[in-house]
């Protein structure tokens, strides 16, 4: 009984083996009745779909520069003088940006101090009347429609807060800007105006 079942085994072991075998040996010798039966030819035959990667450009960093000459753009394009940049107004500017990134906050006025830091020195030897603007924002280099620095601009020439005013302001002869980031992707920045005295 147990030879029988031994025999009846082997032989269904060797028709399976000896089937896959004619059908490999069959696929071989005939590759195109395979691909007719399974319906694999109208794969074979299909052209091949090729896409052109799309390509797209990382946004320009931007930079201290690029906002400032955007500025007087938008003054120019009005008829009123560009702002003159003053290294020491620059500074201070760039005091402020340290300031606001070290200390954790977004305003005019430290919260833990109740300063500004527009140099009264400068001002009161230098400036009839002063100004400051501030703004953050995020840098995406994901997004190849974003302009982060006219973007930037764009953001305090549609403010209702007064930031359009003083950029506008045609007394407003002198400037400093400073940029600083507070993350990979996160930046500040404070732009003074002064009117000379």
């Amino acid at each position: 009984m147990k030879d029988m079942r031994k025999i009846v085994v082997y032989g269904i072991l060797g028709l399976v083996v000896l089937g896959l075998v004619g059908a490999l040996g069959y696929t071989l010798a005939f590759p195109d009745k395979v691909a007719k039966i399974t319906g694999h030819d109208k794969l074979l035959n299909k052209p091949v779909e090729y896409h052109e990667p799309e390509v797209t450009t990382i946004p320009e960093r931007p930079t201290a520069d690029k906002i400032f000459e955007l500025v007087n753009k938008e003054r120019t394009q009005r008829g009123i003088a560009p702002l003159v940049r003053v290294p020491e107004i620059d500074n201070v500017t760039r005091l402020k940006v340290e300031d606001m990134i070290k200390n954790n906050y977004y305003a005019h006025r430290n919260p833990k101090t109740g300063r500004g830091l527009i140099d009264q020195t400068y001002v009161d030897n230098h400036c009839k009347e002063y100004g400051e603007n501030i703004n953050q924002d995020d840098y995406w280099t994901t997004r190849p429609e974003d302009h982060p620095a006219e973007d930037h601009v764009k953001e305090w020439m549609e403010s209702t807060d007064g930031h359009r005013e003083a950029i506008l302001n045609p007394r407003f002869k002198y400037a400093g800007l400073a940029l600083g980031w507070r993350t990979e992707s996160r930046f500040v920045t404070a732009l003074h105006f002064c009117e000379p005295l």
